[in-house]
């Protein structure tokens, strides 16, 4: 019979650690210094317990600028039985009930497939974190980015070399997938007007949004403005609320 508890701050931590320690400490020889850190008093613990025995934990927590899952390890001898999805699930539910609609959770590499079937999509390069090869992920409640329409005038000097398009925008695609990964093109057009290109893509937030228009001002555009598209059904009902 197995048991669900969500305890805040130290109160869960020591039946939580028992679990991290067999899992990140023992077995997967992190140290343990790193394992534990300053939000573990501040974070929500879940504990699984089954037969009155903790064999599983995950904790929530907001970092100061993003709210974070992270430490999900169930005991080796009581994997294989779907607790991690469990756990994970639970603490999903648990964020989305405190009205949080983005989660970041740092997974290692391994387990991407595994938070991608939760709806999380990783962002950034692989990095190293406690000697483990981690990929950053974001989870978004509905699972949809933003639309953002890219409006690119070339500086006069590009202009002047047209033959050079073709290798300037490999270069420029080449670069906005190295530093903004996630984001999602859906069309690319040529113009006759005051711009010369329109592209239409999809991204996390403006910030990102404004990531891709720095890009191209880096690489040959004297103009670069990225504009956030709304449905249009979205946008009637945007209207009702008025």
């Amino acid at each position: 019979m197995f048991k669900i508890k969500f305890i805040k701050g130290k109160k869960g931590l020591k039946e939580a650690y028992k679990v991290r320690s067999e899992v990140f400490v023992k077995e997967q020889g992190i140290d343990e210094d790193i394992e534990l850190d300053k939000f573990d008093n501040i974070a929500t613990h879940l504990i699984l317990y089954v037969d009155g025995k903790p064999v599983g934990t995950g904790r929530f927590y907001f970092d100061g600028r993003d709210y974070r899952l992270g430490r999900i390890a169930v005991l080796k001898e009581y994997r294989g039985r779907g607790y991690g999805k469990m756990i994970t699930g639970e603490l999903i539910k648990y964020a989305e009930k405190k009205g949080v609609k983005r989660i970041v959770i740092h997974s290692q590499k391994y387990l991407e497939k595994f938070y991608e079937g939760f709806g999380f999509k990783s962002s950034g390069k692989e990095f190293i974190e406690a000697g483990i090869p981690h990929i950053k992920m974001i989870f978004k409640k509905g699972g949809k980015m933003a639309t953002y329409i890219l409006l690119t005038k070339l500086s006069p000097e590009v202009t002047k070399h047209m033959k050079d398009r073709a290798s300037i925008g490999k270069k420029w695609m080449k670069k906005v997938k190295e530093k903004c990964p996630e984001v999602k093109f859906i069309a690319h057009y040529a113009l006759l007007g005051p711009y010369d290109f329109l592209d239409i893509y999809e991204a996390e937030n403006e910030e990102v949004a404004a990531k891709v228009s720095m890009i191209s001002l880096s690489l040959g555009a004297s103009k670069a403005e990225s504009w956030t598209a709304i449905p249009y059904r979205r946008f009637l009902e945007l209207v009702k609320e008025i």
